[in-house]
């Protein structure tokens, strides 16, 4: 499938940069079009996105190459891990925490551009604090409980790990970044990790 894809990857992107575009046409919070079929739209545009960078290979020059794969792949793979749980509890900071900071002046800089810069990086970053610590004390609680209460009854999906890359990876069902700590031996050291997914039956 990424195969045919990739031949076609101007075509994908042609398609996406169309789908992308209705948010900068249309006003936001006033457009039934952006409400509707113009949130289907963005995520078909999106995964345009994501099927580009699944068709895409490139080398890294080699003086960059184990400090990107590394600790930025490794970044961007735990980010990714607790990404869900990030988009819920962004909410909360952005509706209680933000404009409890704003109405104490937190961000009344002389500089508005200054201003609208450290109220985005606080936004942004907790948001991910948050989402990180109830992922932690909630959500991977929460799912161990289910599991040992309610037992998969189809089987069991199994995780392995293999570097970013690499040849020896089988055909699979799906592969998306894990962080390292997820899995253990020396098959994710000094790279980003790639889970593996395979269905065992009990």
């Amino acid at each position: 499938m990424l195969a045919f894809v990739a031949r076609r990857r101007g075509l994908v992107a042609m398609l996406g940069a169309v789908l992308i575009a209705p948010p900068f046409l249309w006003p936001l919070g006033e457009s039934r079009f952006l409400s509707t079929l113009g949130l289907t739209f963005l995520d078909w545009a999106f995964a345009g996105v994501l099927i580009l960078s699944l068709t895409q290979t490139f080398d890294l020059p080699p003086g960059l190459r184990g400090w990107i794969t590394a600790p930025v792949g490794r970044a961007l793979a735990a980010l990714g891990f607790y990404s869900y749980s990030v988009y819920l509890w962004h909410m909360p900071v952005m509706h209680w925490l933000m404009p409890h900071l704003r109405e104490r002046g937190a961000f009344a800089f002389s500089s508005p551009t200054l201003g609208w810069l450290a109220d985005t990086a606080v936004y942004v970053s907790a948001s991910i604090v948050a989402g990180y610590v109830m992922a932690r004390i909630v959500e991977g609680p929460s799912l161990k409980l289910r599991d040992r209460l309610f037992p998969s009854r189809s089987g069991r999906v199994a995780a392995v790990a293999a570097p970013v890359g690499s040849e020896t990876v089988p055909a699979m069902l799906f592969m998306f970044p894990v962080p390292p700590w997820l899995v253990s031996g020396d098959n994710t050291a000094g790279t980003a990790g790639l889970l593996q997914l395979r269905v065992q039956r009990p």
